[in-house]
């Protein structure tokens, strides 16, 4: 049997454990339920679960959520949760979310040099935000990079600029 407590509303995500130093009790996060991908629920981080999956290489937290009794969400329905971090707890870049192709911790982004042409740069993830994606390294406050449907760019790419 399964118990569920559809009052008290958790969801429990596996974050990298690279990144799980940027994840505290008391946090505030936004979650995301794939079946409905454009309501945002307000969230907070309950705490870590004290063990990590080495085979994949993450931890477990668990997450409030901060809706009651709504008739949308079922239990073991998918969900995505973006931690939501103070510019002061990570140093980093914040760029739009279509601005970077992500696989795992790490992205591509495509910097928009001086010459007017795309240049591929791998980069360091930290976290999803309301704001958009945080960079940790790999590119520097100020600089430019494409948004959009990056399937459409290649490196050495000439761009124009939007207005």
């Amino acid at each position: 049997a399964t118990i569920v407590d559809m009052e008290t509303l958790e969801a429990v995500v596996e974050v990298s454990e690279s990144n799980i130093g940027l994840v505290r009790a008391g946090q505030s996060a936004t979650a995301t339920l794939n079946a409905y991908p454009d309501w945002q629920i307000p969230a907070t981080v309950i705490g870590r679960i004290p063990t990590a999956d080495e085979a994949k290489g993450t931890v477990k937290v668990r997450v409030a959520l901060s809706v009651h009794g709504d008739e949308r969400i079922l239990p073991q329905m998918g969900v995505r949760v973006s931690f939501l971090t103070g510019r002061e707890s990570v140093s980093g870049v914040t760029i739009p979310a279509d601005a970077v192709l992500v696989k795992g911790d790490d992205g591509a982004v495509f910097v928009i040099g001086a010459d007017g042409k795309a240049h591929r740069r791998i980069v360091r993830l930290a976290s999803h935000t309301a704001d958009g994606v945080v960079v940790l390294s790999g590119l520097r406050a100020r600089e430019r990079v494409a948004a959009g449907d990056l399937s459409r760019i290649h490196d050495g790419m000439s761009v124009g600029a939007a207005n």
